[in-house]
């Protein structure tokens, strides 16, 4: 088949469309990518949608790109789903994006997860989650940290965790606090400890305080120190609690040392 104007490929019937071979997909020009419409758009095979330019890709509009069937997209290659602009990523829903592959959830680059829906966000598979880069963690909003699950907060890594700026661990919520690892507690740099909320601190489980290093323990607030159950108090050892500051030991109440 030989497609040779944008008016042409727009009469095309899906069935003319799916017959479109890899090598003649590969032709289409960006205003003939642009043409194709969205019922014609989820006609292309997989192997014509794979074959296409990161140029091409770039080249579908974001409504078609919705309309794309999820095994579509899972047969689009990493440096396709990389060259995705952000409105296209935006543009994705929530079964797409469980479609795609760990390396290529790994593969997105921090523009592409910023742009990325809430609802997608919330979506993702703990492996998917596991899979990614602390860099492209540290690149979540606020809104999308506070949609992950708690499921998906224990599968971040250590390094991912390290990572967090301090405006996302306070926008953890207390059940994904609750929900982190002793490992992962302690990966938490000091500013990020400082950074919990009142009521973070107080979900953190006993065997997460006990998890705090020295330096993270200097760093709690005091309001949040005061704010500890007396078993969480009674969690600390001695080696921690010989780093509290005077200021920390003077909020500690007559009820958290009985």
């Amino acid at each position: 088949m030989t497609i040779s104007a944008t008016t042409q490929i727009q009469g095309l019937t899906t069935s003319q469309v799916a017959a479109i071979t890899t090598a003649e997909a590969s032709k289409l020009t960006s205003a003939q990518i642009v043409a194709l419409t969205s019922a014609q758009i989820p006609a292309l095979s997989a192997g014509a949608l794979a074959a296409l330019s990161t140029a091409q890709i770039v080249a579908i509009e974001s409504g078609d790109i919705a309309a794309l069937k999820t095994a579509q997209i899972a047969a689009m290659g990493t440096a396709q789903i990389a060259a995705l602009l952000t409105s296209q990523v935006q543009a994705l829903t929530s079964s797409q994006m469980a479609g795609l592959s760990t390396a290529k959830i790994a593969a997105l680059g921090t523009a592409q997860i910023d742009a990325m829906q809430t609802a997608n966000v919330a979506a993702l598979s703990a492996l998917q989650v596991a899979a990614l880069r602390a860099a492209q963690v540290a690149s979540l909003n606020t809104s999308q940290i506070q949609a992950l699950t708690t499921a998906q907060t224990v599968a971040l890594s250590t390094a991912s965790v390290a990572a967090l700026r301090d405006a996302q661990i306070e926008a953890l919520s207390t059940a994904n606090v609750a929900a982190l690892t002793t490992r992962q507690v302690a990966a938490l740099s000091t500013t990020g400890i400082a950074a919990l909320t009142t009521a973070g601190a107080r979900a953190m489980r006993t065997n997460a305080i006990a998890a705090l290093t020295t330096a993270q323990i200097s760093a709690v607030e005091t309001v949040d120190l005061a704010a500890l159950t007396t078993a969480q108090v009674a969690a600390l050892s001695s080696a921690q609690a010989s780093k509290l500051t005077s200021a920390q030991i003077v909020a500690l109440t007559s009820a958290q040392i009985p």
